[in-house]
């Protein structure tokens, strides 16, 4: 877990504690957060490099790609790590990075996003640790039982009717005859 700057955006001090910080997840979660920015993707595909990078880093967790120059962000996600780092998550990270970019507050982008990172991990282990279900758990959205709630199922009913019906042929095939 850590902040590769190939592209100086942020400052020493604001990578010390953004490594610090992402060290202590990965320490509690098992999860890391790699974020890495370069000068420019120029004529490689975004999307590829990111990935390309992220398997070459054996990034467990999450992996940023930023490009300084194409202003490009690329954001790619562990399969295992989807299960409490998935599609709205990742759309939150992006827009924490993009929100502070915009107004050239880098350092801003990047604790912002290691804050959020920190805090769906967090609430990953507590849930984890406070449930029985397997980690990880994603924490946001209810956990489906898979008790009855009460009342009769429709396939229940389909079936006795189906049976009823059968038995109700039979029945009045045998009486006319």
């Amino acid at each position: 877990a850590e902040v590769v700057d190939t592209a100086g955006m942020f400052s020493s001090s604001a990578l010390t504690e953004a490594n610090q910080r992402l060290e202590e997840v990965k320490r509690k979660s098992g999860k890391e957060l790699v974020i890495e920015t370069i000068e420019e993707v120029g004529q490689a595909d975004a999307n590829a490099l990111a990935i390309e990078k992220a398997k070459a880093r054996k990034v467990n967790g999450v992996y940023v790609l930023i490009s300084k120059k194409d202003r490009k962000l690329k954001i790619e996600i562990g399969n295992k790590t989807k299960q409490v780092f998935g599609d709205f998550e990742r759309d939150t990270l992006r827009s924490k990075i993009t929100e502070e970019f915009k107004v050239k507050n880098f350092d801003g982008g990047l604790n912002s996003s290691v804050d959020y990172f920190a805090g769906v991990m967090d609430a990953a282990v507590a849930n984890k640790n406070t449930s029985n279900h397997n980690y990880p758990q994603k924490s946001e959205f209810p956990i489906r039982s898979n008790q009855s709630t009460g009342g009769i199922p429709w396939m229940t009913i389909i079936i006795f009717a189906v049976l009823a019906f059968i038995a109700f042929k039979v029945i009045t095939s045998l009486m006319a005859s």
